[in-house]
């Protein structure tokens, strides 16, 4: 059974996500990054410790229900630069 989304679905739900990060007011780090500071610029902002957010990143991006570089990658787009 193949799961399709339609392009104007997606668009949809990534405008909305873009909305609800911007609201938020969430940056990368500038600091505490590895590759693009996108899970660090989350764990600064919700006071989570980085090294443990980036293992259950790592161990979620490679399970089939978690598109984890996906959701990397447009987090990397949508979130601001480093403060």
């Amino acid at each position: 059974m193949q799961m399709r989304i339609s392009y104007s679905k997606f668009k949809y739900k990534l405008k909305h996500l873009e909305m609800i990060i911007l609201k938020i007011n969430i940056h990368r780090s500038a600091t505490n990054k590895v590759f693009a500071g996108v899970i660090g610029g989350l764990s600064e902002h919700f006071q989570w410790n980085p090294t443990l957010a980036r293992v259950i990143f790592v161990i979620l991006a490679f399970t089939p229900f978690f598109p984890g570089i996906i959701a990397y990658l447009i987090l990397w787009i949508l979130m601001k630069d480093p403060a």
